[in-house]
């Protein structure tokens, strides 16, 4: 069978779906813990070291799992519309990025969350 037959890629494209409906799963699974643990996070206040780490640790990761979500629906709409292929492979490029770059440098930027 060959990539570029009917049969290949119909199984492709069932293929992607799934992928991009359980990674969007995980990432809004993962977005609703962060919001939980934030919501129970303030319910006490601690000044130490330990609980300041973890809150920038939260956030990254509450800002990781946003851009994981817009970056798999950049995606699938690529898939979907294909006169504009290029316009969001592009702006996918530019989301991946924004993805794994700005949340690690989140954690260094703030000093007091």
């Amino acid at each position: 069978m060959y990539s570029t037959s009917g049969d290949c890629m119909n199984h492709y494209t069932q293929m992607m779906v799934v992928v991009e409906i359980s990674t969007v799963s995980a990432a809004a699974i993962s977005f609703i813990l962060i919001a939980v643990a934030i919501r129970k996070s303030k319910s006490y206040l601690n000044k130490s070291t330990k609980a300041k780490v973890e809150k920038r640790m939260i956030l990254h990761a509450a800002v990781a799992s946003w851009f994981l979500f817009i970056w798999v629906t950049n995606v699938y709409l690529s898939s979907v519309f294909f006169n504009m292929y290029q316009f969001f492979d592009h702006l996918s490029f530019f989301i991946f990025f924004l993805q794994h770059y700005p949340p690690m440098l989140l954690i260094l930027w703030l000093k007091s969350v």
